[in-house]
């Protein structure tokens, strides 16, 4: 379609010439008139506007095709986002849970060391006192052992003098 065309335009090209020329030498505007309408292409008007919608046509399918690609594109990257999303809150509720878990544990010893913490306060407290009551009763029986050896050495000061005067 493409060649006849082509053969059909250099045929009217030839015809035009011919005309135009015959117009110029007999001096006839009614030929070289002529000449320019057959020159002129009486589809041109039609082609070109058949021509600047295939090519809008084009454009339009090129424009919804770049659009569905980044529309694919963009569902692909939403649902990978999704899915990075959800296993990291899956990773975190986990780690949560195991923290948790470590405090739940931590809050149990700290408890049970308080506990014991009191045991032993009140074990030294008694201690102290029971340490108490020894010293004051050491002390009883010290100042009673002073006071028996001050009449010990007494008696012996006694039994000395008793005895040099004897002799």
């Amino acid at each position: 379609a493409a060649a006849g065309a082509d053969v059909d335009a250099a045929g009217r090209g030839l015809v035009a010439t011919l005309l135009k020329s015959k117009g110029l030498q007999l001096k006839s505007s009614l030929l070289t008139a002529l000449a320019s309408r057959i020159a002129a292409d009486p589809l041109a008007k039609v082609k070109q506007l058949v021509q600047e919608l295939i090519e809008r046509l084009m454009q339009e399918a090129a424009n919804e095709s770049n659009q569905k690609g980044w529309c694919d594109k963009a569902t692909a990257d939403a649902t990978q986002k999704r899915e990075y999303a959800v296993e990291e809150t899956l990773a975190l509720n986990s780690e949560m849970a195991k923290l948790e878990a470590v405090k739940d544990k931590l809050s149990a010893e700290l408890a049970e060391l308080g506990k014991n913490i009191e045991e032993i306060k009140d074990s030294r407290s008694k201690a102290q006192q029971e340490r108490e009551a020894e010293q004051q009763e050491h002390e009883d029986i010290v100042s009673e052992a002073e006071e028996g050896l001050s009449a010990l050495n007494m008696c012996i000061d006694l039994l000395d003098k008793f005895y040099k005067t004897i002799n």
